[in-house]
C-alpha cells in the first residue's frame, strides 16, 4: 500500500476500516511546543530522560500526534486522554473509555511515524529505515525462524538488506498486535521476506491456528523506510493517511 490521503478535518467512517496515519518527525519549533502542551507529566519526563535532542523531538511528536489524532477519534481534548500500560508496556486508553473498543498502535524510526487505529480489533504496526548493516547473517540467525533462515540464504546478497527489513517489520508488527513484545520470540513463527512475495504471517508452529486469526499488509512509507501493519480478523478494509503539520491552537 502506498497512496497516502490527507487526514480528514472530521473523523472518518471507522467501521471496518483500519486507518494508518503516516506523521513526519521533521518538524519545526511550532510542532513540538504544541505537542508538549497535550503531553501529561509522565510523557514529558519520558521526553527529558532522552540525551539527544532528535530522539526527545521525535518522541515528543509521535506521542503528540496519537494524543491529536485520538481526540479527534474520540471527540474529547488531548489533554484529558489518559493511557494505561499492558505488561509488555503496549498502551491502551483509560480514560475516555469510547463505547466500542478502540485499538491503536505506534511505531517510528528516523524522521517517520506511523499511528494505527482500528475498532473493535487488535492491531500493530511497525516502520524501520532501510540502511545497510555489517551483522545481518548475525541478526537473522538469532531472531529469524529456520524457514526464514532459509529463504533468506537463498536471495542474492543484492535482496538481502530489504529482505531482513521486510521480515523485521512484519514479525514487529505481528508482536505488538499480539501484546506479547519478544516475549512471544521471534523465532516462533514465520513471514514472508522475500521482496517478490507480498507480506504475510505464514505459519505459527507455537499455536497453528493462530496463523488464520491475522491479517497482515505491507506498507510503503516512502524513500528508505518499510513497514508492516497486522490486525485481527479477516478481510480488512486498509486506509492510509498523511496528518497536516502539527500547528499551535
Amino acid at each position: 500500500m502506498s497512496a497516502w490521503s490527507p487526514w480528514p478535518d472530521r473523523p472518518p467512517p471507522r467501521a471496518g476500516h483500519v486507518d494508518i496515519c503516516r506523521v513526519r518527525l521533521d518538524q519545526p519549533g511550532p510542532a513540538l511546543a504544541a505537542c508538549r502542551g497535550v503531553l501529561d507529566n509522565d510523557e514529558l519526563a519520558r521526553a527529558d530522560r532522552f540525551r539527544f535532542p532528535v530522539k526527545r523531538n521525535e518522541f515528543t511528536l509521535v506521542r503528540g500526534a496519537l494524543r491529536l489524532a485520538l481526540a479527534q477519534l474520540l471527540d474529547c481534548d488531548p489533554e484529558d486522554i489518559r493511557f494505561r500500560y499492558g505488561p509488555h508496556a503496549k498502551p491502551d486508553l483509560q480514560f475516555p473509555r469510547p463505547p466500542r473498543p478502540l485499538h491503536f498502535n505506534v511505531s517510528h524510526s528516523h524522521g517517520l511515524a506511523l499511528l494505527a487505529f482500528a475498532d473493535d480489533r487488535a492491531v500493530g504496526v511497525d516502520i524501520e529505515k532501510i540502511r545497510p548493516r555489517d551483522n545481518l547473517e548475525k541478526l537473522v540467525n538469532r531472531f529469524f525462524s529456520p524457514t526464514e533462515r532459509r529463504a533468506f540464504a537463498a536471495l542474492p546478497p543484492d535482496q538481502r538488506t530489504r529482505a531482513f527489513f521486510e521480515g523485521w517489520v512484519r514479525k514487529e508488527a505481528f508482536i505488538k498486535a499480539r501484546g506479547e513484545g519478544v516475549t512471544l520470540g521471534l523465532d516462533r513463527f514465520d513471514v514472508s521476506l522475500t521482496p517478490s512475495r507480498p507480506a504475510a504471517l505464514l505459519a505459527t508452529p507455537f499455536d497453528p491456528p493462530e496463523a488464520d486469526r491475522w491479517s497482515m499488509t505491507g506498507i510503503d512509507p516512502g524513500p528508505d523506510h518499510i513497514a508492516a501493519a497486522v490486525v485481527e480478523g479477516a478481510d480488512p478494509r486498509w486506509r492510509l493517511w498523511e496528518m497536516p503539520p502539527i500547528v499551535l491552537p
